[in-house]
């Protein structure tokens, strides 16, 4: 039987506020009924709700992101901190961390400085043309920290339409693009395609202009200093530049709740061509959505 909205909102709330209290206490000594407080949940409850929901307990989450952060530490060195390190991960003793980490990576702490790491790959940029389309919707202006009712009400209908597999989109605020802040005051509106449907929601109509994007994937906690960082290759790689018009984000094809540091999101940013080359490559995104169409 699916759950109703308000308790279908209630679980989102739950998750999410664990999940951002898991990523605030990879410093601090927490335990189960630390994370169940943040949740109003027993703590065998809220392990069961998050274990079902993310694929591991929430312990095993907190002891990975720590090992991963020791991991990325000790390779940038300096060589030789591997038990200060354990220690800020958790372990009491320099055999427990040693024997975590090998565990977590197939190798021993003091094995990482010796790893060849390639070159980091920037992230893939693909320029589309988003068709003029129909969705359902909901505007949303206030708090940022009370927007995720309207999200989670959209999604909950798309289950109860029998499409759980639909991710609901966000056009974003133009002075707040990507800052989630709950403080922030933001005009948002999350959507859904209407083609995508089989039946109509309780929701407004709205019809979207079609336009030329910028199609990115990064961690939804980095999305300001990356957005930043794609303005010489956008110019570079596709002749295109930002224009003044709000940019949209989706999740990718997978729902299942993360930590905030591991949390990723389909960015499309709204652009134009600066000259012939752009033109073509635009024409091009262009026929490619008529053959998708």
């Amino acid at each position: 039987m699916p759950l109703s909205l308000f308790a279908y909102r209630r679980q989102n709330g739950n998750m999410r506020r664990v999940t951002n209290k898991i990523a605030a206490s990879l410093d601090e000594d927490v335990t189960l009924e630390d994370l169940a407080a943040a949740t109003n949940l027993s703590p065998a409850h809220m392990v069961r709700q998050y274990s079902r929901l993310c694929g591991e307990a929430p312990m095993q989450t907190l002891r990975r992101l720590r090992l991963q952060r020791a991991f990325d530490l000790i390779g940038k060195g300096p060589y030789g901190r591997f038990t200060a390190i354990g220690f800020a991960a958790g372990y009491g003793s320099s055999a427990a961390f040693t024997h975590a980490f090998r565990k977590q990576f197939g190798i021993a702490p003091s094995d990482v400085p010796s790893i060849i790491r390639p070159e980091p790959v920037p992230q893939p940029l693909e320029l589309v043309y988003l068709p003029e389309r129909t969705v359902w919707k909901f505007d949303y202006e206030g708090l940022y920290a009370q927007n995720g009712w309207y999200k989670a009400n959209l999604v909950w209908q798309c289950t109860l339409a029998g499409r759980d597999d639909l991710f609901s989109w966000r056009i974003n605020d133009r002075d707040h693009p990507f800052s989630e802040r709950g403080a922030n005051r933001v005009r948002l509106t999350h959507f859904v395609p209407q083609s995508e449907l089989p039946t109509p929601l309780d929701a407004d109509r709205l019809t979207l202009l079609g336009g030329h994007y910028v199609v990115t994937e990064t961690v939804f906690n980095e999305r300001t200093g990356f957005v930043a960082a794609l303005v010489d290759r956008i110019r570079d790689e596709m002749d295109c530049r930002f224009i003044d018009r709000p940019s949209l984000e989706r999740e990718p094809a997978e729902r299942c709740w993360r930590v905030p540091q591991e949390r990723r999101v389909l960015m499309y940013l709204p652009v134009e061509p600066l000259n012939a080359r752009g033109r073509v490559l635009c024409q091009r995104a262009e026929a490619a959505a008529r053959r998708k169409s």
